[in-house]
Order: C-alpha cells, then sequence, then structure tokens
C-alpha cells in the first residue's frame, strides 16, 4: 500500500548477552598469585564484557579461557651460607719452622749483596756488617731446626724467633742503602762543559784598512 505521507520506519533489534564464571575452590598461594596478579588471566580488568551472539560463542569462550596457559612464579633459589671456618693461630713450633725457612732465605740474600759491594766506595763498614748478618741468619736457622716436637721450652723457642725477626728488619734496611750504593756506582759521569776559546788575532797581523 501507499502511505498518504513521507514517513519514516526503523527496525532495531537489540540483543545482550552476558557472562559469569563463577568457582569456589581452595588454590595454594603460588596458583592464587598466578591468577589474579597483574599478569593473571582473572586480574582485575582482564576480562572485558565480551559479546557473543550465540551460545555456542560462550562455550568456545569458556574453553579458550580454561586452556589458556598460566604463568608459575618462578621461585627464588635458596642461598645456603657456610659457616666460616676459624682459623687457629700457628703453634710455636710450626712458626719456629716457617722463621728457619725464611732465615735461611735472607742469610743468602744478606751474603750476596754483601759480595756485589766489594770494592764500591764507602761501602766497607756496610759490607761486613751484611756479612755477619748472614753468619747470624745461618746460625738462627740451624737452632730454628733443631727444635723438635717434643721441645717444650717455649721462652728459648721465642727467643730465636724475636733475633730472627731483628736480623730480618736490620736487614730489609741495609738493602736500601746497598741499592743507593749500587746505583752511584752505576751512574754515568755528565760530560763537562767544555769553555769555547775566544779567536785572538795573530800578532803582526794589520787590520783591514777602513774605507773612507
Amino acid at each position: 500500500y501507499y502511505t498518504g505521507k513521507a514517513r519514516s520506519v526503523s527496525t532495531e533489534n537489540l540483543t545482550k548477552e552476558s557472562m559469569t564464571l563463577k568457582g569456589v575452590t581452595s588454590p595454594d598461594e603460588t596458583t592464587l598469585a598466578a591468577l589474579t596478579g597483574e599478569s593473571g588471566p582473572l586480574a582485575a580488568g582482564a576480562l572485558p564484557q565480551m559479546d557473543v551472539s550465540q551460545a555456542e560463542g560462550d562455550k568456545n569462550t569458556w574453553e579458550t579461557l580454561m586452556e589458556a596457559p598460566v604463568a608459575k612464579r618462578k621461585a627464588k633459589p635458596r642461598t645456603t651460607q657456610e659457616p666460616a671456618v676459624p682459623v687457629e693461630p700457628k703453634t710455636l713450633h710450626e712458626q719456629a719452622k716457617d722463621a728457619a725457612s725464611e732465615a735461611l732465605t735472607q742469610a743468602a740474600i744478606a751474603r750476596k749483596l754483601s759480595l756485589s759491594l766489594k770494592g764500591v766506595e764507602y761501602s766497607g763498614e756496610l759490607t761486613n756488617q751484611l756479612m755477619d748478618c748472614s753468619k747470624k741468619l745461618e746460625r738462627l736457622y740451624e737452632l730454628l731446626q733443631g727444635i723438635t716436637a717434643d721441645d717444650t721450652d717455649e721462652q728459648k723457642i721465642k727467643k730465636y724467633l724475636h733475633a730472627t725477626t731483628v736480623q730480618i728488619q736490620w736487614l730489609e734496611k741495609a738493602k736500601v742503602a746497598g741499592q743507593a750504593l749500587t746505583r752511584g756506582l752505576n751512574a754515568k759521569p755528565r760530560p763537562k762543559n767544555k769553555a769555547k776559546a775566544k779567536a785572538a788575532p795573530e800578532k803582526g797581523s794589520a787590520e783591514p784598512a777602513k774605507s773612507g
């Protein structure tokens, strides 16, 4: 039929579907944190309202959510700190053994330095003192080597240890003095500046006549 006037005809089909997911369970802390954390599938605001056209769409959406992989929180590795083992101080007999080895080494150094300074100017007294130090250290080496595990005279052991320390400390200072003397011996002499002789006019030579 025909309408008498111009009219507007509109058709509106409004379809709205909603979905609610509910469940009751007692998950462990790791699973609960994975589901409801910031990157979890059930985080606040992570599931916006989805419009589906049919019931089959609801089923597909549900299956997709259930099959989604769940991110597991990485467990922090446990750090096991081993207890520190206390360092026990060395016994007098152990100290004597170490001091004997050091005394023999330093005795050889003192003897070698004494021989190298022979003939160096102003080194006579130092050369003799170094040789005397070498002999004392060699004697202390023999005394320290003679201490056995059955020796209980602690005062004697301490006396030898102290004497060895004194000789080594003196030798360290003597090394510096010996090196200074050796450097002075090996230093190259500086060349002397030769004064330039002024040329004197020969006797009897006449000066050139001035023009003019």
